[in-house]
């Protein structure tokens, strides 16, 4: 079966990560205006809950599945009985994430006060397994998964316009929300036949599976905590209010970190699949690849994103939340620990099955998390929850990178860490000139991400950064065969 290159398959991804970060720039503003920070803080703290319920549903499959699954995709007959295998666990850890929801919500006051908002956003679970993604991720098929992820967000965009105009239309939201997240796993339940043809069996190898997707389940309870229980904590304590504020900040940071991960996510199955057939080499030029195209984007969009926080959190949510400026400043600086962090992990520390150092990692940084948010939270608030966030990613790239070091010897290149440098220092320069001159958000904006964006790209071709220069190759090649 072919497998597209790497090269497509990134340009895929970021595309669908493009259209990640495009759609939210088009929902949030009208969605938090339109519901107000309270309705909008119901949502995101429901989601954050069902959000717990989700990771137990899906185990460590995901992870566990497209490493293994990627060494054995060119055997039919024995990627047919793995994957069976691996979707029958996924069947049954979601009913017991339902029978483990209905638990919970009975016996919580707090909760039965959300618990339509819990239904609504329950069908996820339910869809995220049926539609078993991981197949896909497998075959590398980035093409299809843009395409249908493309066409699931134009579908709720319409949806969005057409059914939700007061704070009271708050759970169609919840209802279309669900749908833009994960109702493209509906076309999966057909489209993954071209692959395999999955059923539920009793016949389960539990020896060989469970122990790795356990760890790799105990390393997403982790990292899930980390991820999502500031907004949980911040919805028990404070107010639906805040939670609409820090739900807004969060958002933006999530829609940037996602496209930046998108470099990272494509090439997990081609990374393992080098270490599976012993082609250290091509593995070490590949993933040194990725750390030097992630440094190249990350700093100057954490930067940009940390000069431009107020502006952006009023152009996006309006006046109601523009005390989010600084959660998002701490939110910014945490991109760069958080996308270095997921680099190590996927990049090397899964490839080499080295899941354990991720529970350490994820274990650490949750429980130095739930400790900060318990205190910073009471007297901070929402800028106390980012804060943590912060702390916390730092904490697990650190850990990541000193596990990762003695195993690969990726380095990044000299020459990408000074052009990035000096290109981010003119991206500082530039935005602190254009604030003296220009008082209107927007405009400054604007001004600031086409000049210093601009300037940031001249400065690496001339210090010729080969990440670029390698795109740009690439893009005068497509124009020529184009006019040709």
């Amino acid at each position: 079966m072919k497998i597209r290159s790497i090269k497509v398959n990134a340009i895929l991804s970021m595309i669908k990560q493009v259209c990640a970060i495009i759609f939210p720039l088009i929902t949030i503003p009208y969605v938090s205006r339109i519901l107000e920070a309270d309705n909008y803080g119901k949502i995101n703290f429901s989601s954050s809950i069902i959000s717990y319920f989700i990771l137990i549903a899906g185990l460590g499959i995901s992870s566990y599945a497209i490493r293994e699954g990627a060494r054995i995709r060119d055997e039919k007959t024995t990627f047919t009985k793995f994957s069976n295998e691996i979707f029958s666990i996924n069947i049954l850890a979601t009913v017991f994430s339902y029978v483990l929801l209905v638990v919970v919500v009975s016996i919580s006051i707090k909760l039965q006060q959300y618990k339509l908002l819990l239904f609504i956003q329950s069908f996820a679970i339910i869809l995220n397994t049926l539609g078993a993604d991981w197949i896909n991720s497998v075959y590398e098929d980035y093409l299809y998964l843009s395409f249908r992820y493309i066409l699931i967000q134009i579908i709720s965009l319409i949806a969005l316009f057409l059914f939700v105009h007061t704070p009271n239309d708050y759970v169609i939201y919840a209802i279309i929300y669900v749908f833009s997240s994960s109702g493209g796993n509906l076309f999966n339940c057909f489209y993954i036949k071209k692959y395999t043809d999955l059923r539920f069996t009793f016949d389960i190898n539990w020896k060989l599976h469970m122990k790795p997707i356990m760890i790799l389940f105990f390393n997403a309870i982790a990292s899930t905590i980390y991820v999502s229980s500031d907004t949980t904590i911040l919805g028990y304590l404070r107010t639906e209010n805040e939670v609409g504020i820090y739900g807004l900040a969060a958002k933006i940071y999530l829609s940037v970190k996602q496209i930046l991960n998108a470099i990272i996510l494509v090439s997990i199955p081609r990374l393992s699949s080098y270490l599976g057939n012993n082609q250290n080499g091509n593995y070490q030029l590949l993933s040194t690849k990725i750390l030097d195209s992630l440094f190249t984007i990350v700093i100057p969009c954490s930067l940009g994103l940390f000069l431009l926080s107020d502006e952006i959190v009023m152009l996006v949510g309006g006046s109601s939340y523009s005390s989010g400026g600084v959660a998002l400043q701490y939110l910014s600086c945490a991109l760069i620990f958080a996308v270095i962090a997921g680099f190590y992990c996927c990049a090397v520390i899964i490839p080499f099955r080295l899941e354990k150092v991720c529970i350490f990692a994820s274990s650490i940084s949750a429980l130095v998390n739930i400790i900060l948010n318990f205190v910073l939270i009471p007297t901070m608030g929402f800028n106390g929850a980012a804060l943590t966030t912060l702390l916390s990613e730092a904490i697990a790239c650190i850990i990541y990178y000193f596990a990762s070091k003695p195993i690969a010897h990726i380095r990044l290149t000299k020459r990408i860490f000074i052009s990035t440098v000096v290109g981010s220092g003119g991206i500082m320069l530039i935005c602190t000139i254009l604030k003296t001159f220009i008082h209107t958000n927007y405009i400054y904006v604007m001004y600031c991400v086409v000049i210093s964006g601009f300037q940031y790209f001249i400065l690496q071709l001339l210090f010729e950064n080969y990440i670029i220069k390698h795109i740009m190759f690439v893009i005068f090649n497509k124009i020529k065969a184009v006019v040709r």
